[in-house]
C-alpha cells in the first residue's frame, strides 16, 4: 500500500488552506498577512482544514459501536433488528451534528421489504467439563437467500413468519470430528441422540475442495439422528487455511438441504478459553453439550436505509458516497462496518469544519445488501429524480487485510462501456488526478456485470465506482468467494482489533471519499462517456415488488441505452404509471409482474392497461418481459410466479397471451432475420427453465418461443415480447445477448 509521505501531505496543506480560505470569502493568503494588526486572526480561529481531521480514532469509536450490536446473534445481520439498530445508531449520531443541521442537513429513513431474512433470537452453547456446565459464546447460520425451502431447514420450528419464541433444545453426549476420515466412518448408530463438534475446514466451501462430499456425508448423519451440530473456526492468516469464510452466511447449509432442523450453531475456538479449552484436543475435557436454538424465517423480511442529504453551493447538481450498513452474520468491521464508518467520519469533519460542499451530498447507508443489494435498489427506485442530478457516485464497500505474504490495493472497480467502445473512468481518473488525493495510489479495475451497490446505478447512466481494498488479480482468477476470502470479509475474525492493523488504509480511503464529497462539482467536469441526451425510456416496476430486479437484470441495457442517447427512468413498485409518465417516450419497458411469498397478488387495473394501449396504439414501442419463477436481483428464486400471466390483461386483446408453465431449454437459435436480432446466432438465459410459454396470434416470431415482434394500431405501434427477462442479461462471450440489447436500444432510438 502506498502512503502519503509527510512532506506530501504538508506542501499539500498549505494549497488546500489558501482554496478553503477563498470558499470562505477570503480572497487570497495576502490579503490576511496585508491587515492591521487589531483584525488579524490567528489561524486556529478559521475553520479547520477538512483533510487534516480525518481520525482514525473516530473511525474505530465508530466502528467499534457498529460491531458491538447483538453479538452473538448475528451481528447486525441483514434485514433484522440488528440491521434497524445500527441505522438507530447512525441516525443518533448525526441528529448530535449541529452544524449541519442548521445548514440544511435532513435525514430520511427508508422501510422497503426483501424478499427472505432471519431473526436470530437463540444461539446458546452449554459445555460441560468436570461436571460443571460452561456457557460459551456462540452463533447461528443464516439460511439460503434464494430457496424457501433450504431457508426453513434452519428456522427453529420450520414456519416462516412464525416470530413467537420456540426455543428448540437439544443435549447429548460429545462426538468430535476434526478428519474427514473420522467422519466418512460413522454411521447413524453412531451418530444417534449425540452432539458433534465439527472441525468447519472440513466444509469450507473456499478452502476445501472435497466441500460437496463432505457436506454430503455430514447431511446424511444430520438426518439420521444427529441432536446437534457444533461447527468450530480457528483463525488463520495463512492462505489455503479455513477460518470460517461464509460461515455466517450460512456456509454450506445455503445449498445442501436437510430434513431435520437440528440446532447448528459456530463458535470460534479463540472464544472458548472460559471453559478451558484452547486448541481442538483440549475438546476431549468436554463430558456432554446442551444447545438452545431459536431462529425464525421472514418472507418477506424487513430491511431499511438511510439517507442523508446536505444543501450543495449548487443545488442542481449532486454527488453520493454510500455503503451497506448490514453485516454477514459476523462482527463486520471489514464488510462493510468499514465503509458505514468512514461515512459517519466524513459528516463529523463537514460538521466540524462548517465546509459546504460544491454540489448536494448524499449519504446513503444500505440496508438488505447481504441478500441481494436490495438497499441500493430501494433507493434507486424511490429517488429517480435524483438519479438524473447525480454528478457520479461511489460505495465504499469494504476496506479489508490480505493474507500473509501478500499485499492488497486500494481499488476503484466499475463497470466500464468497454463494450460499446469506451473503457475510461472519467470519475475515477478525476479524483486520482486530485490534489487532495495525490500519494495515495489506487487502481482501477473494469469489470462486466454486478460488482457491488455501485453496479445497481449503471442501469440509470450515473458514473460510478467501489471503492475497497483487493488483490483483483487472485479476484478474477480464483472467484468472488476467494476474494471475499483473501480480504477478510464475511469471516468471524473481522473485528476492530483486525482492522486497525491497516488503520492507514482506512485514513487513505476516508480522504479519497472526502474529496469526491468536495470537490466533484467545484469545477465542470463532465464524467460520463456516453451521448447527450436524446431520447427517453421508462422502466415500469408497478408490480414488480422486489427493487433489485431493475437495476440487476436491465444493467446491459439500461448501458446500451445511455450508450443511444437515451435517458431511462423507473415508476417503483405500488406506483401507477400515469399519462404523463408515458410522455414524450420512446420505449417502455414491462418487467415481470411477481409478488414476494404470502397471499397478496398482482393486478393490472383497467386506467394502467389502458394507458399503455393508447400508447402503443399512438406508435410507441412497449417491451414485455417476463420471468416463470419469482427474481431476488440477479438470481432465480425457487419459487414459482403464480403472476406470470397476470399481464394477460394487457396483452390478450394484441393477440398476445402468455401460459402457464415454463418450457425446458435455456439456448436458442434466431428464427427470422430482423434488425433486432442482427449479428445474433444463439441466445442463453442466465436463469434455467424460466421461459414463460408465450402465443402469438400475428406478427413475426423473432426467436421460436422467446422473442416476437407484434405490429399494433395505425400509427406504427409495437410490441416487443421476451418471454424470460433472463435474456437481456449477458451471460457469457459465447452468446449474443449484449448484441440483443444493443439492437434493441438502436432499433427504439431509430424506429
Amino acid at each position: 500500500m502506498n502512503l502519503n509521505s509527510s512532506c506530501l501531505k504538508h506542501s499539500f496543506i498549505v494549497v488546500l488552506f489558501a482554496s478553503y480560505l477563498v470558499l470562505c470569502g477570503c480572497q487570497n493568503l495576502q490579503s490576511l498577512s496585508s491587515s492591521n494588526d487589531n483584525s488579524l486572526k490567528h489561524p486556529k480561529d478559521y475553520p479547520a482544514v477538512p483533510y487534516e481531521m480525518i481520525s482514525t480514532d473516530s473511525i474505530f469509536t465508530y466502528l467499534e459501536a457498529l460491531t458491538s450490536i447483538q453479538p452473538y446473534s448475528g451481528w447486525r445481520n441483514s434485514a433484522s433488528s440488528g440491521e434497524a439498530e445500527a441505522l438507530d445508531y447512525v441516525q443518533n449520531q448525526l441528529d448530535g451534528f449541529s452544524n449541519l443541521k442548521a445548514n440544511g442537513m435532513e435525514l430520511e429513513r427508508q422501510s422497503f421489504n426483501v424478499y427472505a431474512g432471519v431473526e436470530l433470537w437463540t444461539t446458546d452453547i452449554y459445555l460441560t467439563l468436570a461436571g460443571q456446565e460452561v456457557e460459551v459464546p456462540a452463533d447461528g447460520l443464516r439460511g439460503s437467500r434464494y430457496d424457501p425451502k433450504i431457508a426453513l431447514s434452519l428456522d427453529s420450528d420450520g414456519k416462516a413468519n412464525d416470530i413467537e419464541r420456540n426455543p428448540v433444545e437439544a443435549s447429548g453426549s460429545i462426538l468430535i470430528v476434526s478428519t474427514v476420515e473420522e467422519l466418512d466412518r460413522l454411521s447413524s448408530s453412531d451418530v444417534k441422540n449425540m452432539i458433534m463438534i465439527l472441525d468447519y475446514a472440513l466444509i469450507d466451501s473456499v478452502t476445501n475442495h472435497d466441500f460437496v462430499s463432505n457436506t454430503q456425508s455430514l447431511i446424511r448423519l444430520i438426518d439420521n439422528g444427529l441432536n446437534g451440530l457444533i461447527l468450530v473456526t480457528s483463525y488463520s492468516n495463512v492462505d489455503g487455511e479455513s477460518r470460517g469464510t461464509m460461515i455466517g452466511d450460512g456456509g454450506v447449509f445455503q445449498w445442501f438441504n436437510h430434513t431435520q432442523p437440528i440446532p447448528i450453531l459456530y463458535v470460534r475456538l479463540e472464544d472458548l478459553k472460559t471453559a478451558g479449552i484452547e486448541k481442538w484436543q483440549d475438546f476431549g475435557k468436554v463430558e456432554s453439550a446442551r444447545m438452545v436454538w431459536d431462529a425464525d424465517v421472514l418472507m418477506p423480511a424487513n430491511a431499511g436505509n438511510l439517507i442523508m442529504h446536505i444543501p450543495g453551493v449548487d443545488p442542481s447538481k449532486a454527488v453520493l458516497l454510500s455503503a451497506h450498513i448490514d453485516s454477514p452474520n459476523g462482527p463486520g468491521a471489514f464488510d462493510d462496518g468499514s465503509g458505514s464508518a468512514i461515512l459517519l467520519e466524513i459528516a463529523r469533519i463537514l460538521n466540524e469544519s462548517k465546509v459546504q460542499p460544491a454540489v448536494d451530498l448524499y449519504i446513503a447507508w444500505y440496508g438488505g445488501h447481504e441478500l441481494g443489494t436490495y438497499g441500493s435498489s430501494y433507493f434507486i427506485s424511490t429517488h429517480q429524480d435524483l438519479m438524473d442530478k447525480l454528478l457520479a457516485m461511489l460505495v465504499i464497500d469494504p476496506v479489508g487485510m490480505p493474507l500473509d505474504g501478500k499485499e492488497i490495493n486500494i481499488s476503484t472497480s466499475y463497470t466500464s462501456y468497454q463494450s460499446f467502445g469506451d473503457d475510461r473512468s472519467l470519475w475515477a481518473d478525476f479524483l486520482s488526478s486530485d490534489a487532495t488525493t495525490h500519494g495515495i495510489v489506487f487502481e482501477q479495475e473494469k469489470f462486466d456485470g454486478l460488482i457491488a451497490d455501485n453496479s445497481n446505478f449503471d442501469a440509470f447512466n450515473v458514473p460510478e465506482f467501489n471503492l475497497s481494498v483487493l488483490d483483483n488479480a487472485e479476484w478474477v482468477a480464483k472467484g468472488s468467494a476467494y476474494g471475499h476470502y483473501a480480504s477478510h470479509w464475511h469471516d468471524p475474525y473481522e473485528t476492530v482489533e483486525l482492522a486497525k492493523s491497516v488503520d492507514d488504509v482506512f485514513a487513505d480511503i476516508t480522504r479519497i471519499a472526502l474529496s469526491a464529497a468536495l470537490e466533484t462539482g467545484r469545477e465542470e467536469i463532465v464524467f460520463k462517456v456516453t451521448p447527450k441526451v436524446e431520447h427517453r425510456a421508462v422502466v415500469i416496476a408497478s408490480h414488480t415488488e422486489n427493487p433489485s430486479i431493475a437495476p440487476a437484470l436491465l444493467q446491459d441495457l439500461g448501458m446500451a441505452l445511455a450508450w443511444n442517447g437515451f435517458d431511462v427512468d423507473l415508476i417503483p413498485y405500488g406506483q401507477s404509471v400515469t399519462e404523463e409518465d408515458l410522455k414524450d417516450t420512446e420505449l417502455v419497458v414491462l418487467l415481470p409482474t411477481l409478488d414476494y411469498p404470502g397471499p397478496n397478488v398482482e393486478t393490472w387495473n383497467k386506467v394502467e392497461t389502458e394507458l399503455l394501449t393508447r400508447y402503443v396504439e399512438d406508435g410507441g414501442l412497449l417491451l414485455v418481459t417476463n420471468s416463470a419463477y419469482s427474481l431476488a436481483s440477479g438470481r432465480r428464486v425457487e419459487e414459482v410466479n403464480e403472476d406470470a400471466t397476470a399481464i394477460n390483461v394487457l396483452l390478450k386483446p394484441m393477440g398476445i397471451e402468455f401460459r402457464t408453465g415454463n418450457l425446458g431449454g435455456d439456448s436458442y437459435q434466431i428464427t427470422n432475420d430482423h434488425a433486432l436480432t442482427a449479428n445474433i446466432h444463439q441466445l442463453a438465459s442466465m436463469f434455467e427453465n424460466n421461459r414463460v410459454p408465450v402465443k402469438l396470434a400475428n406478427g413475426l416470431e423473432l426467436v421460436k418461443g422467446v422473442m416476437g415482434l407484434v405490429d399494433y394500431g395505425k400509427q406504427g405501434g409495437q410490441i416487443l415480447v421476451i418471454s424470460d427477462i433472463g435474456f437481456l442479461k449477458n451471460i457469457a462471450q459465447s452468446v449474443q445477448n449484449l448484441e440483443l440489447v444493443k439492437n434493441i436500444a438502436d432499433y427504439a432510438a431509430n424506429r
